[in-house]
């Protein structure tokens, strides 16, 4: 076996020296390395307290606004209700009062229709013709059956006058289409309404022309009226009073006429009633609507269709309703209207009435007549003489009454 030199424990030294240098280096490296992971990690620890003071304060705020948020809700449900029950008190109010407005305004409707139609008289019961002429039916009416004279009749300057069509004619039945007849001067009319009593035992009336409801409000009054005559013995009368109808009674010719029963209100009964009932009939239809709609998107089965055929059928039934409605009030407004004078027809009449009128006539004396009576009279005489036959012809000398002409061929 061969023994170790003085040279290699000289290179083991040496070796074992570098190594130890090496594990002394690495060892101040490893102290280097641990001393700032310590740093790092209190730095860390440092920041994750920081990190959970903050998590914490946050919490707070966060459960105070919580709480904030909470107490402003209650308080804005608080406002909202307050709020809620102020808009109902309003919209009641507000509704309340538009629906005032709103009767104040149709009852200014109805009144102008009735000022519209104040010129206007109806005459019921007259016997109907065929291919008749109703300027002769109603000057027969004014002469023979009011008893006015002849010439007073002819003086009335009538605007327009025709038959009405029965809106619904009763089967079997023969009753005369009414007249309407428009006069052109308020003063000739009452004069037709005075006599009107004259023919009430010929079963013929005459009444002022009246706009549809206060029409239908009459005929209620007829009615009653006529019960009284027939059980009381009583006179009876209708009169207008504005947009309300009374109806008056007395015993004789001798007594005053006294009211027998309350107003009619039509602004505070029919024409409510009537917008009531409209509004009710768009709800439901409305409601049927959307109903259908629903059901129609749902799963099909036995019972979901048989509900939707039933809504249907009463959405069917109910618009069938309203189009009838709106058929009879577009026929009423035809047959009342389709010859009604205009503003403008009315005024020409009455500007070519005022022109068509001889103020004054100077007579064959030379006097100056300017009464109407008066003026008739002198035409009516005047054109009489001169239209008269007063010798014949074979009594004149032609070579007399013509001058001799010279005349050419």
């Amino acid at each position: 076996m061969a023994m170790a030199t003085k040279e290699d424990f000289a290179d083991l030294k040496k070796i074992m020296m570098g190594i130890d240098t090496k594990v002394t280096n690495f060892s101040s490296r490893l102290d280097s390395v641990e001393k700032n992971l310590t740093e790092l990690i209190s730095d860390v620890n440092s920041e994750v307290g920081q990190v959970k003071s903050d998590l914490s304060i946050t919490n707070t705020d966060v459960k105070l606004l919580r709480e904030d948020h909470n107490e402003l809700e209650r308080g804005v449900g608080h406002l909202e209700s307050q709020f809620n029950c102020l808009e109902t008190e309003k919209l009641e109010a507000l509704k309340i009062d538009i629906d005032k407005k709103l009767a104040s305004l149709k009852e200014c409707q109805v009144l102008l229709k009735k000022h519209d139609r104040k010129y206007n008289i109806l005459i019921y019961g007259i016997e109907q013709k065929q291919n008749e002429i109703i300027w002769e039916v109603i000057d027969n009416l004014f002469v023979k059956d009011l008893g006015i004279e002849k010439f007073n009749a002819d003086s009335f300057p009538i605007a327009n006058a025709h038959r009405i069509p029965a809106k619904a004619p009763v089967v079997g039945t023969t009753r005369p289409d009414a007249i309407i007849v428009r006069f052109m001067h308020y003063a000739d009319k009452q004069c037709i309404m005075a006599q009107a009593y004259k023919v009430a035992n010929k079963k013929i009336r005459i009444v002022d022309d009246l706009p549809v409801i206060m029409k239908e409000a009459r005929n209620d009054l007829a009615k009653i009226a006529y019960n009284i005559r027939t059980k009381e013995k009583l006179q009876t009368r209708i009169r207008a009073r504005g947009v309300h109808l009374v109806l008056e009674t007395r015993l004789n010719a001798r007594d005053v006429w006294n009211v027998q029963t309350l107003l009619t209100e039509i602004r505070g009964k029919s024409i409510p009633y009537a917008s009531f009932r409209k509004k009710q009939k768009d709800k439901k239809e409305r409601i049927l609507s959307e109903d259908i709609k629903k059901l129609e998107v749902q799963i099909l089965s036995e019972e979901i269709f048989t509900e939707n055929e039933k809504k249907k059928t009463d959405l069917k039934v109910l618009r069938q309703e309203k189009m009838r409605g709106s058929y009879i009030r577009s026929k009423m407004q035809w047959i009342e209207e389709r010859e009604k004078p205009s503003n403008f027809f009315l005024n020409l009449e009455t500007k070519h009435f005022i022109d068509k009128t001889i103020p004054k006539l100077v007579n064959e004396k030379g006097d100056t007549v300017s009464e109407q009576d008066k003026i008739l009279k002198e035409a009516n005489n005047y054109y009489k003489r001169l239209y008269t036959k007063t010798e014949s012809l074979n009594n004149v000398n032609l070579n007399c009454e013509i001058p001799y002409t010279d005349i050419k061929n």
